[in-house]
């Protein structure tokens, strides 16, 4: 089971064992549907940091919607990702854009819960257009259009949204004062944005083995910036005004770990039913 767990996660599709590779995102079975959209060709990705990224698969987003819910390819819950936005105060008449959207989950809780149209933007074609699906899905297809960008280049339309928000992507991207500095562009007068991201903190340039061994795992270049480095940005800028650095490293902590014991209850109950007979995860 190990083997077909680590298949699922990288996007390798096995022969199926028992029905095991059958799981839903939320424990139940189904078959893996066709999108209504045509699945770009993995071999195109575009990748963060100028790497090819291992290839998205159905499987691989089934696993990933096993740990962090349908939809989702990140940790947070719907509680976890509306507590994030609720800040700025979202009203349906305010036009909102997300970097990093991945399949859109994110994006789709916000418009549901908040009413918002909302740009969707992921790097990755593949979970484009099986994000895109789940929109059509979900009748977001227009509140929720989850679209391709180039993370190489920071072009944003001009003073077109309320609000902007990124959520774990930015340390995924290099050219981070390019990025800030178009999202600046697209806020219109009144317009607020929200970044989380992984930084580092403290005067020590050394990294720790757990952040070095992060690191060597990810098929992605990381491009960690410092709090220091974030503050430095934000001196004199004209999104100082807005800007007010949040420690959430406790929440999100809380997220990753309620993720992993769902996908172990979800796992232990496949286990009780015999789809995974002698197999132990």
């Amino acid at each position: 089971m190990k083997t077909r767990f680590q298949a699922w996660w990288s996007g390798t599709e096995l022969p199926d064992l028992n029905g095991a590779n059958d799981l839903d995102y939320d424990g139940g079975y189904r078959a893996p549907p066709e999108p209504i959209f045509p699945r770009a060709d993995p071999a195109a990705e575009i990748g963060l940091g100028g790497k090819t990224l291992p290839p998205w698969g159905p499987y691989r987003i089934q696993a990933a919607g096993l740990v962090w819910g349908k939809g989702q390819v990140n940790p947070g819950d719907e509680e976890y990702i509306v507590d994030l936005v609720k800040i700025a105060a979202l009203s349906p008449d305010m036009s909102v854009l997300e970097i990093g959207a991945g399949l859109g989950g994110a994006a789709r809780i916000i418009s549901e819960r908040f009413g918002v149209w909302i740009t969707a933007l992921e790097s990755s074609q593949f979970l484009v257009g099986e994000g895109m699906e789940l929109s059509v899905m979900a009748g977001l297809s227009k509140k929720v259009p989850v679209t391709v960008f180039d993370p190489s280049t920071a072009e944003l339309p001009e003073k077109k949204f309320k609000f902007i928000f990124s959520k774990d992507t930015f340390y995924r991207l290099e050219n981070k004062t390019d990025w800030l500095d178009s999202i600046a562009v697209a806020m219109n007068q009144t317009a607020q944005f929200m970044i989380t991201d992984i930084v580092t903190v403290g005067d020590n340039t050394d990294e720790s083995p757990l952040t070095k061994s992060w690191r060597s795992s990810e098929s992605d270049a990381i491009h960690l910036w410092s709090l220091d480095g974030y503050n430095k940005y934000f001196e004199g800028n004209k999104l100082s005004t807005l800007h007010a650095p949040l420690d959430i490293t406790e929440g999100y902590c809380d997220a990753v770990v309620s993720g992993w014991w769902r996908a172990q209850q979800a796992m232990r109950k496949l286990k009780r039913s015999g789809r995974l007979r002698n197999r132990t995860v």
